[in-house]
């Protein structure tokens, strides 16, 4: 994910941003009693199955990320930026 004021990636988790004419790269390190986020996920999908838990993600921000993805890719069509209020997302 990128935008003018900086960049992550999610697997693993890192955060870059540019600083004083120079690219800062910030690596998030989780502590190790800390489940890794694909193995949070996981639990959580079997535990709302059995009935021992909520979802973590709602489905309006299930949507909302949707929304997002279908907006950078639509960006990535047409080589250019777009409003996301274009495209359903609000907030």
């Amino acid at each position: 994910i990128s935008g003018v004021d900086g960049g992550m990636d999610v697997y693993p988790f890192e955060l870059y941003q540019a600083k004083y004419g120079t690219l800062w790269d910030t690596k998030v390190r989780l502590p190790e009693e800390q489940l890794s986020p694909e193995l949070a996920q996981a639990k959580n999908f079997a535990d709302c199955c059995l009935g021992k838990a909520e979802p973590v993600v709602t489905a309006e921000q299930a949507l909302k990320v949707s929304q997002l993805m279908e907006a950078i890719y639509q960006s990535s069509e047409m080589g250019s930026s777009i409003k996301l209020a274009s495209v359903g997302v609000e907030d």
